[in-house]
């Protein structure tokens, strides 16, 4: 893992273990890298961003491959059938799934049949879409911080004829709301659910098309926007209500999701970027920008009156 100068590029300072590096994401200034070791991809070192220099860690079981996740002030690490919520400390607010040393009755363990194909977070709250074998359709567990880090509260949804492996995704959540991406059954069309707390379904945004497999939704300002793989969905970020789309047009289509700089939306496009009034979603101009071909989306980010663009594998500075 290198810390590099965003304006040079420059590398400022780099962490390396002697172990399988399972990802890396940030929470407020530190990075945060996540390392395989007997337990799966449980042990996790951060690192001040500005300084280099070492920060909380944490060891815990976990899946051999895991997701990272973060809102910004706190780390969702999710496997294939556990999840675990961390504060910026590294101190973990909850746990859901299996555990390989199992201690209440209440904790699940190993081989239990259930499959966590699609999470997310926020600060306070976790959403995942759960696949049991013991049940023909999918379920959304709304989980919250209980007394005990591994006993949250939980609030089942069931999801009738959304099957496992479906497509079905957990796009974002926030305080109060989870949106889901469903999949057209039944000769319904694909559609994004908002469900509150209580699981009450508190509205529905119908989709002309399935979504790409490389789609990605990104939190940016009081937004969040989905990238659907030609179009962008753009949400309030407190109730998750949907505000616009942008939509492809003749010569130019969305090719990521957005972000907030200088009080605009920001949008990677073909042949460039977007600015966008992030109020009624129309376009002011186009910045023109040169990208090789790709699949994969675009995510942008801002560092000071830069634009970093990640392009598959690569970083790329403008500005």
């Amino acid at each position: 893992m290198d810390g590099r100068d965003p304006a040079t590029g420059e590398s400022l300072w780099s962490y390396a273990r002697d172990t399988d590096l399972c990802g890396v994401t940030w929470v407020y200034h530190y990075a945060v890298a996540v390392y395989r070791y007997d337990r799966g991809c449980g042990q996790v070192s951060t690192i001040d961003g500005s300084t280099g220099r070492r920060g909380a860690a944490r060891s815990g079981y976990a899946d051999p491959r895991v997701r990272l996740f973060s809102d910004g002030t706190t780390v969702l690490s999710a496997g294939d059938t556990r999840l675990e919520l961390w504060r910026s400390d590294m101190v973990r607010m909850l746990a859901y799934g299996e555990i390989d040393a199992r201690v209440k009755p209440s904790n699940r363990g190993l081989q239990s049949g259930c499959t966590l194909e699609s999470a997310a977070a926020s600060s306070a709250a976790v959403s995942v879409l759960e696949a049991c074998t013991n049940q023909a359709d999918l379920r959304l567990v709304l989980l919250r911080p209980g007394k005990e880090d591994d006993e949250p509260i939980q609030r089942i949804v069931p999801e009738p004829g959304v099957r496992p492996g479906s497509g079905a995704r957990v796009l974002v959540v926030s305080q109060n709301n989870t949106a889901v991406y469903l999949p057209a059954r039944s000769g319904a069309q694909p559609r994004v659910d908002v469900i509150d707390e209580t699981g009450a379904t508190v509205s529905s945004t119908l989709l002309a098309k399935p979504p790409s497999t490389s789609a990605v939704a990104s939190r940016t300002g009081n937004l969040v926007t989905w990238w659907t793989g030609d179009a962008l969905l753009v949400f309030d970020a407190g109730n998750l209500t949907q505000r616009y789309t942008i939509a492809a047009g003749e010569t130019t289509a969305p090719v990521g999701p957005g972000v907030m700089m200088a009080g605009q939306l920001l949008v990677p496009v073909t042949g460039g970027i977007g600015v966008y009034d992030p109020v009624s979603g129309a376009n002011n101009r186009y910045i023109p920008v040169t990208r090789p071909p790709s699949t994969s989306a675009v995510i942008p980010a801002v560092s000071g009156s830069r634009v970093i663009e990640q392009r598959g594998d690569t970083l790329v500075a403008l500005g």
